[in-house]
């Protein structure tokens, strides 16, 4: 079984890095403070890959499966190119270029990933990306369509609508758009997964994904309720029920001896010794 050995005030250390980077970016926006909003935009774009990287490296670090640990040899520079060289990319391509940056950054963190000796292998073409944002685009359309329908044929929209009418109409409006926009995400969340799932190899063994956009969509709605009827109380497990879920459709197909395979990692991580698996210098975790 899997068993995670992160300590939480780690955790705690590298969100609070995060925020405050992010935050130093908002508040000099806000105050419009020239200098100081170039300052924090240097600063988010140097050390944020340098966050992901140390975070990556610790969560895959601390993750043991039947005594073996997960790990990450990325480097900072490697992540700065994906970071900085695709961001731009998007920027300038008005987002057509997001599928290639989302599949560079997949191969990126999954190809330097490995547990024990053996690394993941990631093998999905380019095009399979695309396929997948195509699906989340025409989700989308499909979404705006409908909003666009109901805004003509609802009783609550009248030529000279009174304010009343106006609140009312927004507000229709917003509680449809709830649930339409958990279809979106779940489309988006589900074939990504599957993409992942398919794609992805550990040495001769692969996976495969049995999650349904219809049950994340549940998921997704039902946890959105509960959150709001408790006033964000179970917002912690809302967000452990969405991963439990998408864990649970996560299947195993091994090609050959399985339990070979673990006892060898087993072997070499006993001869590599954990102190030096473990050791990661400075750690921060998001």
């Amino acid at each position: 079984m899997f068993n995670y050995t992160g300590n939480p005030i780690v955790i705690l250390r590298g969100r609070a890095l995060s925020l405050g980077l992010l935050a130093g970016c908002g508040v000099s926006a806000y105050y419009h403070a020239g200098w100081m909003l170039a300052i924090s935009a240097f600063l988010l774009v140097i050390l944020w890959p340098r966050l992901l990287l140390q975070s990556r490296r610790y969560t895959l670090r601390h993750t043991v499966y039947r005594g073996v640990h997960f790990d990450c040899d990325a480097n900072y520079w490697q992540i700065l190119a994906w970071w900085l060289i695709g961001g731009l990319l998007v920027l300038a391509s008005a987002g057509l270029a997001y599928p290639y940056w989302s599949c560079w950054q997949y191969r990126l963190f999954i190809d330097t990933s490995c547990y024990g000796t053996s690394y993941f292998e990631f093998n999905a073409a380019l095009g399979k990306f695309y396929r997948a944002a195509c699906h989340t685009f025409f989700a989308t359309v499909l979404v705006a369509l409908t909003m666009f329908g109901i805004y003509h044929i609802s009783p609550f929209f009248v030529d000279q609508p009174t304010y009343f009418e106006h609140f009312e109409s927004v507000y229709f409006l917003l509680t449809l758009l709830l649930p339409l926009g958990m279809i979106v995400c779940a489309v988006a969340r589900a074939h990504k997964d599957q993409l992942l799932a398919q794609h992805i190899q550990l040495h001769t063994h692969r996976f495969h994904s049995t999650i349904t956009a219809p049950e994340l969509a549940w998921v997704y709605f039902s946890n959105t309720l509960l959150v709001m009827f408790t006033c964000g109380l179970l917002l912690p497990w809302a967000i452990y029920r969405a991963q439990a879920y998408r864990i649970a459709c996560l299947r195993l197909c091994p090609d050959g001896d399985w339990e070979a395979f673990i006892t060898a990692e087993q072997e070499r991580a006993e001869t590599i010794g954990e102190e030096f698996q473990m050791h990661s210098g400075m750690e921060i975790a998001l």
